[in-house]
């Protein structure tokens, strides 16, 4: 199934996709900018974004750019603290 016509719990994989890689290369760069507003303002607003799959249980069943997303905003709270 291609990304741009999928969707999932009402949510369009592409969008998905596609703040999975700003926040990726958000968080890529913040050793090297230290732009942590930037970086915090971008998380809560995927957080808020994708409120309703980020609270699923992954049970196997998640599409593959939402169990990476949810990696990702791991990634940044591991790098707060």
């Amino acid at each position: 199934m291609e990304l741009k016509q999928a969707t999932y719990k009402g949510v369009r994989l592409e969008e998905v996709e596609q703040d999975l890689v700003k926040l990726e290369r958000d968080i890529g760069w913040f050793g090297e900018h230290s732009n942590m507003e930037h970086l915090e303002a971008r998380v809560e607003t995927l957080r808020s974004r994708y409120k309703d799959i980020l609270e699923l249980e992954d049970d196997g069943t998640l599409p593959p750019v939402v169990t990476s997303l949810i990696s990702a905003l791991q990634q940044y709270e591991d790098m707060r603290r």
